[in-house]
């Protein structure tokens, strides 16, 4: 695994893990994500014991991680969908997408 898709994991894993329950949705959408990543089983299991433990986000390290604009509209966007993927986005997920998506918006680091 690249440490663009750790840094890529982390966060989407933190969204899933933001409002304190994980949903079914969630963890579907997160399992398309890591299909279309075509990620090696091994990287697969590391990410499901991510799941298992809370995740921070360093938002320097995600803006750095991602400073192609376009590559940050992907991963904005991945993170919109997982927010309300369960239908219900609460105020722990509104507060940390905000960091996110601000972290993303900052311009090239």
């Amino acid at each position: 695994m690249t440490k663009q898709e750790e840094v890529l994991l982390k966060a989407l894993i933190a969204m899933i893990q933001a409002d304190g329950v994980i949903a079914p949705e969630e963890t579907g959408l997160l399992a398309q994500v890591l299909n279309r990543m075509e990620m090696e089983p091994e990287d697969i299991a590391q990410a499901g014991n991510w799941l298992t433990k809370p995740q921070t986000v360093d938002t320097d390290e995600l803006r750095a991680a991602f400073s192609d604009p376009k590559e940050r509209e992907v991963v904005t966007s991945l993170l919109l969908e997982l927010a309300g993927a369960d239908s219900n986005v609460d105020h722990q997920e509104i507060t940390l997408l905000n960091q996110l998506v601000t972290a993303l918006s900052d311009g090239p680091s």
